[in-house]
């Protein structure tokens, strides 16, 4: 109408100043990112150098990772191309390889090589599955690929058997909360490829890893409600802006892979050669005793000491046959009790675990010994103890081939003090075997056949030597 003042209007200088505001914030949020990814990317030598073990960095670099990008889940599918078989494998215990640091650090060397392992998962390439589909795109196209869905079980692809985490039980912490599960569904999926740049043996590069970020964690600043599941996706599905970060640590994150892999590779190859040292060291120490003639006692308990030192076991005893050679018998020490000897003999049968290592001339490799009808409880009743794994090896000469008796090795265990799950391995099996070779030669030197009335034989528990172990090596 008359008299009203028209609305003003944007002139050239608003829309200068406009323009200004607009570069400033473009730029500020340039800056902000720019920042966002150095500290990430600082925190990946920090990572490397804390972990001890390639199973303890990649559950530390899966933990930065859901932190990193606000995700209920990661997995880090490592690339596998050795023998002209292309697989992906991952940590299949998860908390199991989240506690391997710890336990490299405080276990003996045989422990580290033998016993310290985390079940993995193997997954062909000919297999379903979004992982495994951008593996085999970024193989044959020598480069990273990169897959977002927010809607998995609708994509063709998806294979929930490699794609998804197993379901768990997440108990409760206070009593006003109930225990629930986690995992066994998945919507969103960031799949990518990580590409080395360079490789020693191929110039184009190699795959090294493919990396799956599962499920946007929910934000409050959202939403003031939380939306249901079906409705999270709307807000909360990966961006391009999540697609540009990743592209920028992709480089890093592959780097960081292959020294975990590189330092991994030499910590175990230095184990190994102190393991085979160690070993020397034994066998040696052995070997002195037969020379130097010590007494029988003297020298079974030095075999004995090696044994239980080497293969962390909680005991060691050698049966011999008697000079008859229809029983075996050793001298064991009750639990508690470790300088009063209990005489015991078995009779030679198949009946028994010693007689049938002897008879036979086999290994008996038991993971729980009261498991086999062969094994004689009473043996336990009489001394107090538990037998759990059991590890038999007969003692055979080498010159006549006739055996003469067996090398018992009874719960393999970890330096602490794990017996329960621990079982004995091919190479204790092997190391063994070295032993025995070695008490052969010292039986038919000594004539041990014929001393049975003299009551040679030893036991030796593990909590009665302690003072001979030497085989705790620090980090």
């Amino acid at each position: 109408g008359v008299g009203v003042p028209a609305p003003p209007c944007l002139d050239g200088a608003d829309a200068f100043l406009l323009q200004t505001l607009g570069d400033y914030a473009g730029a500020g949020a340039v800056a902000i990112r720019q920042r966002w990814e150095q500290i990430r990317v600082a925190q990946l030598p920090a990572m490397l150098l804390a972990s001890d073990s390639f199973a303890g960095f990649i559950s530390r670099l899966r933990e930065f990772l859901k932190e990193w990008f606000s995700v209920l889940d990661v997995e880090i599918f490592m690339h596998d191309d050795a023998n002209a078989s292309r697989v992906l494998w991952v940590y299949e215990d998860r908390e199991t390889a989240a506690s391997m640091d710890k336990k490299t650090r405080t276990r003996s060397v045989m422990d580290r090589v033998v016993s310290v392992k985390v079940p993995t998962k193997r997954l062909a390439f000919g297999q379903q599955g979004l992982a495994l589909e951008i593996a085999k795109q970024s193989v044959e196209g020598k480069g990273s690929k990169t897959h977002i869905t927010d809607n998995a079980p609708r994509d063709s692809k998806y294979f929930a058997g490699t794609d998804c985490p197993a379901k768990t039980v997440v108990k409760a912490i206070s009593r006003r909360e109930k225990d629930h599960e986690v995992g066994g569904a998945v919507r969103q999926l960031f799949t990518t490829g990580l590409w080395s740049s360079s490789s020693s043996v191929d110039k184009v590069g190699r795959l090294v890893a493919v990396l799956q970020l599962r499920d946007r964690e929910w934000q409050p600043g959202w939403r003031k409600e939380r939306p249901e599941d079906k409705q999270l996706a709307k807000f909360s599905g990966f961006t391009t802006m999540d697609a540009s970060w990743m592209d920028t640590l992709k480089q890093p994150l592959t780097d960081a892979l292959e020294s975990a892999l590189r330092k991994e590779e030499t910590r175990l190859n230095k184990l190994q050669a102190r393991v085979a040292d160690r070993r020397a060291q034994s066998i040696m120490t052995i070997t002195n005793a037969i020379a130097q003639g010590l007494p029988t006692e003297e020298l079974f308990a030095t075999v004995v000491q090696e044994v239980i030192s080497l293969l962390s076991c909680d005991r060691a005893t050698m049966w011999l046959l008697t000079p008859n050679r229809d029983k075996l018998w050793s001298m064991v020490a009750p639990v508690g009790k470790a300088n009063s000897l209990i005489r015991l003999e078995v009779p030679i049968s198949n009946k028994s675990l010693s007689g049938s290592c002897v008879l036979n001339d086999e290994v008996i490799n038991l993971t729980n010994a009261y498991d086999d009808a062969r094994f004689d409880r009473r043996f336990d009743k009489q001394t107090g103890y538990t037998t759990r794994s059991m590890l038999m090896v007969p003692i055979t000469s080498e010159q006549t081939q006739d055996v003469l008796g067996c090398l018992q090795c009874l719960n393999k265990q970890t330096v602490d003090g794990v017996e329960e799950g621990v079982i004995f391995e091919q190479s204790d099996i092997e190391l063994s075997q070295a032993f025995t070779s070695i008490a052969a030669v010292a039986i038919v030197q000594s004539k041990l056949e014929g001393a049975a009335e003299y009551g040679v034989g030893i036991a030796i528990t593990q909590r009665a030597k302690d003072h001979h172990h030497e085989d705790h090596i620090n980090s």
